[in-house]
């Protein structure tokens, strides 16, 4: 479909982790959530996903896009230890039973083995593509380029190369298209994609637009509203009807990652970015900076200085 394919055309693409997992424990995850889009390969073995817990086929794939529930049952056993919408409390807890273990160093010892790679893909940087379109997780059959894809991707991942995070990149929005059109071709989510109709409404183009274009500048509903030519009362309520996201936050989330950008590229001092990205305040700046980042805005200057 036109508009599918536009929208696609139009994402950012950030890639989170892929490595290589065994399975040490039989364990069942029922309605654990994911908050970033999850695709995992069944490399060898048993893994059984969705409602009904069905077999995956060695070299299928499984795709949870962000929010929605996971149902997967790793290994065979007749019971299983299970954990609910919690999930894993600690990356140590998951070790007893999922491990992940090094392709270049080390090879798979038990009976099943996966794949797993986790990205974003968003639209105007608000809007989480696959979350929108309401899509339930899936499977989909072997396929030898999304196959090579990933496990590039897994290479990439686990060596120190020039170039590495660009190719990365690259594979993750290859990885990404190839989902798409699986999509695309499925007549059961026919109706899922034209939902996407809204998200092209010139009036969500234009303040997105304007915001990016202007976070020095007064962002608020007042002068936005003028932009979309909408009621200032109605302007943050369309906004969050449009993405799922309050208008205000998504533009301290643009100005915040502005500021981290440019604190890794340019000499400017911290308080000089503050106010290049609409902060008038440097230590609430500083305050808002350290909550997302888990780090103060000097600690990136110093390591960026140190490079």
């Amino acid at each position: 479909m036109l508009v599918f394919s536009k929208i696609i055309d139009a994402l950012s693409i950030s890639y989170h982790k892929a490595n290589q997992r065994q399975i040490v424990k039989p364990v069942q995850l029922h309605g654990t959530f994911e908050q970033q889009n999850i695709l995992i390969r069944l490399d060898k073995g048993f893994l059984y996903v969705g409602n009904e817990y069905k077999q995956l086929p060695e070299g299928g794939f499984y795709f949870i896009p962000a929010g929605q529930p996971i149902f997967i049952k790793h290994g065979r056993s007749d019971q299983y230890i299970l954990y609910g919408s919690e999930g894993f409390e600690t990356v140590d807890e998951r070790e007893r039973f999922i491990k992940p273990y090094n392709i270049l160093h080390e090879k798979p010892w038990l009976e099943t083995y996966f794949t797993i790679i986790g990205f974003d893909a968003q639209l105007y940087d608000a809007i989480n593509i696959f979350a929108i379109l309401d899509l339930p997780a899936f499977t989909m059959e072997p396929d030898a380029e999304l196959n090579y894809l990933i496990t590039n991707t897994v290479m990439e991942e686990v060596q120190d190369k020039i170039g590495r995070d660009n190719l990365i990149r690259n594979y993750t929005e290859e990885i990404v298209i190839r989902i798409a059109r699986n999509i695309d071709a499925r007549p059961e989510f026919r109706r899922n994609i034209e939902k996407l109709d809204f998200l092209l409404d010139k009036r969500l183009v234009n303040i997105v637009q304007y915001i990016q274009q202007n976070l020095e500048r007064d962002l608020s509903n007042s002068a936005l509203a003028d932009v979309a030519f909408v009621s200032e009362d109605y302007v943050g309520q369309f906004f969050k009807s449009m993405t799922n996201k309050n208008l205000q936050e998504y533009i301290e989330n643009q100005r915040l990652d502005r500021a981290h950008y440019l604190l890794r590229t340019r000499n400017d001092s911290i308080q000089e970015i503050a106010h290049l990205v609409g902060f008038k305040d440097p230590a609430y700046f500083s305050r808002r900076f350290k909550i997302k980042y888990g780090q103060n805005a000097n600690a990136l200057r110093r390591d960026k200085d140190q490079v």
